[in-house]
């Protein structure tokens, strides 16, 4: 927002003041408040008690221009020329109106381009929103605080029209609050920075654009240059990244001089979205570029926070995380607290793939971001969730971020499929990790997301790819069981996090040195999962009809009674992974809640499930201390979880306009139902978990019929 001195400012009207005074009424007290004189109070309330409409005239009749200013034409004649030609400089304006008969100083040129929003910028605020770093003026303070004035008295058209007087007019509470009906064209383009991630991506764009070609039309080319900024963000999101090098393209030729400082505001976010734009397809290009702005924002006397912020965020696009960290740092304490907060998420991306997970986890509490970014931070938390073991819980997230319209991002998309392909890997099920990837590869091919392409490639392709993306690199490492070389050019790279997902797939690097006892560097909890633990067992329990138990993919012959196959069930639901477990009171509750010995009971039934499945005793523990019935080293995966799975991955590829998969995907999913589960039982747990997966089971049956009939 606007600084502290101008906010004072705004709040000293004297309309605003006698009204303040009718509110409390006391002249000195308010005198005091405003720091004036009481008796210069007293004078305006008694003109306004003896003719209020008069008053409000006289305090709003408008700005009266200084004696020597411009005349209007002169000033508007001035302002033009930096409209039709944004990299004009102040001496070659001087020039033109010279040639016109106009004899008009550098100061007096600069002077009006600075009231209108063109020079005098506050180079420290330099940033996306143009609003930010325009200075106010008093012709802007004094204008503003009058149509706020009227605004807050429900005349919204006399508001609008002093508004609409303002040459220049820098971020601020009241435009927002406008009908587009009662602006005009600048300050349509201004509002528009304000509704950037409140309204839906497409409705921004089509808002935007109509503003484009009505200032293209004007040949306000300047105007034209300010609202492309948002509207090629924009696209970026919705992932149209041909689209945004075609506008950055067609927006470029009104910059005809690189190296000219009057532009630098605009001219460098637009290197720093073109720059990430390549880094989709061209990562060579994209860091010349990156290099370029470096070498630009290091030599600037007042660098902006913001632009050091924006070029963290690109060097995370081209997978140079010390160089993202560094830039981060340096900007993130010197911005305002919602940009800083907002930017945390990138601090725990960059520490994510660093590794270094309790910072990473110290950022993410802290991160406050707009509607869309919320996606990407929820996959952030999605990953730390991963390493914690809580696939149930990353599911659900990257559940919710596939579900986005299929006109947004689809980067998300494939993100959250990794994602589920990286949950796959660690359950050791490296087969159906790289049946999802496989389906990937042409959708990240056809859309040239040659990021996503590289990241794939080396985990499906048998021979070693040559890329100038790291992950070649790791995977060949991996590959030939060389994991420390992997291991040193990974914390090289800053990509430690992308080790950890290569290794999954390639567990045989790996697992030789843990049988050796040899250190590996890697999270406790990674080293849990089933694919590098060979100690915990891994149960997959079959109970979407006659139930079916596995144990390290090899099938038990053995039969269980109702109670029994009951609360295996309900175990490997609610206690799947190592250290996690139920109240016994909970467990009491349901299978025992009139017996006068449930613990013997519970103790018995234990006995008989682990003989039969052959679980060491000390693997499912009861813990009187805890109060609970602990998981002390199993794994437990169900045909549910694996349901969810495939009804996720539809979805995901429905999003992607991928029907084929979609479709074949959703036919998986409902062939895993074999008849009704929880046959023969009859406890309560039993009975609300079967009205559950039997509502969802039909739910989403009738959206795919209803959906595939349609299409």
């Amino acid at each position: 927002m606007y600084n502290k001195l101008n906010l004072q400012e705004i709040k000293k009207t004297p309309l605003e003041i006698i009204e303040y005074y009718f509110n409390n009424g006391s002249l000195r007290k308010t005198a005091r408040e405003y720091n004036i004189h009481y008796q210069t109070l007293y004078k305006w309330v008694k003109e306004y008690k003896k003719n209020g409409e008069k008053i409000k005239e006289k305090f709003i009749s408008g700005y009266k221009r200084p004696w020597n200013r411009f005349p209007y034409e002169i000033e508007q004649k001035i302002v033009l020329l930096k409209e039709k030609e944004p990299s004009l400089t102040v001496r070659e304006a001087k020039k033109i109106l010279e040639k016109e008969g106009l004899k008009i100083s550098i100061k007096g040129i600069w002077n009006v381009w600075k009231r209108y929003g063109y020079a005098g910028f506050i180079k420290n605020k330099f940033c996306y929103e143009f609003t930010k770093y325009i200075p106010w003026s008093k012709e802007a303070i004094k204008k503003y605080n009058i149509a706020k004035f009227l605004y807050n008295s429900g005349k919204l058209k006399e508001a609008s029209e002093i508004l609409n007087s303002i040459p220049s007019l820098p971020q601020n509470d009241l435009i927002s609050k406008i009908p587009n009906e009662y602006l005009n064209l600048k300050r349509k383009v201004e509002k528009m920075i304000y509704l950037f991630g409140d309204i839906p991506l497409k409705d921004y764009i089509k808002k935007i654009e109509k503003l484009y070609k009505e200032a293209k039309k004007k040949n306000l080319n300047y105007l034209l240059l300010r609202i492309s900024i948002p509207k090629i963000v924009a696209l970026k999101w919705q992932g149209k990244i041909n689209q945004v090098l075609k506008e950055i393209k067609k927006i470029k030729k009104f910059i005809k001089n690189i190296k000219n400082p009057s532009l630098f505001s605009i001219k460098f976010p637009l290197l720093i979205i073109e720059g990430n734009a390549y880094a989709m397809y061209d990562i060579k290009r994209a860091r010349k570029i990156a290099k370029f702005c470096s070498y630009l924002l290091k030599n600037k006397k007042i660098p902006s926070p913001y632009f050091a912020l924006y070029l963290g965020v690109f060097y995370v696009n081209i997978l140079e995380y010390n160089k993202a960290e560094y830039w981060t740092l340096k900007g993130i304490n010197k911005v305002d607290e919602e940009t800083k907060n907002t930017h945390k998420e990138i601090l725990c991306l960059i520490y994510l793939n660093k590794g270094e997970y309790k910072k990473a986890i110290n950022f993410l509490k802290g991160a406050k971001i707009s509607e869309w970014g919320k996606s990407s931070l929820l996959l952030y938390k999605s990953t730390i969730w991963i390493l914690k073991g809580e696939f149930q819980k990353a599911l659900s997230i990257i559940n919710f971020v596939s579900k986005l319209p299929k006109k947004e991002s689809k980067y998300l998309i494939f993100q959250c499929l990794f994602k589920l392909a990286y949950i796959y890997s660690l359950l050791n099920k490296n087969k159906e990790a790289k049946i999802i990837l496989k389906k990937l590869f042409p959708f990240v091919k056809k859309n040239k997301f040659l990021l996503y392409e590289k990241m794939i490639e080396p985990l499906i392709k048998e021979k070693n790819v040559e890329s100038e993306f790291p992950f070649a690199k790791i995977v060949s490492f991996l590959k030939n069981k060389k994991y420390y070389k992997a291991l040193n050019y990974a914390k090289k790279k800053g990509i430690i996090q992308h080790l950890y997902r290569y290794v999954a797939f390639f567990p045989e690097s790996l697992n030789e040195l843990i049988e050796k006892g040899k250190k590996t560097y890697l999270p406790k909890s990674l080293l849990k999962f089933p694919v590098f633990n060979k100690k915990y067992p891994v149960y997959h329990i079959k109970f979407l009809g006659k139930l079916r138990i596995y144990k390290n993919k090899k099938y038990l012959n053995i039969k269980l009674s109702p109670k029994e196959a009951s609360f295996l069930i309900h175990f490997a639901l609610k206690a799947d992974k190592p250290d996690k477990g139920i109240e016994l009171d909970k467990i009491y509750e349901n299978f025992w809640n009139k017996s006068l010995k449930p613990g013997k009971n519970l103790s018995t039934l234990l006995f008989r499930i682990k003989k039969k499945l052959k679980i060491s005793s000390h693997l499912i523990e009861i813990s009187k201390k805890e109060n609970i019935l602990k998981n002390k080293g199993i794994y437990f995966t169900t045909d549910y979880s694996e349901f969810e799975f495939r009804i996720f991955q539809a979805k995901a590829f429905l999003n992607l306009e991928e029907y084929k998969l979609a479709k074949k995907e959703f036919l998986k999913a409902f062939k895993i139902f074999r008849d009704k589960p929880f046959k023969n039982m009859y406890d309560n747990w039993s009975e609300d978990l079967r009205t559950k997966i039997l509502n969802k089971y039909i739910e989403e049956k009738e959206k795919f019929q209803n959906f595939f009939k349609i299409i």
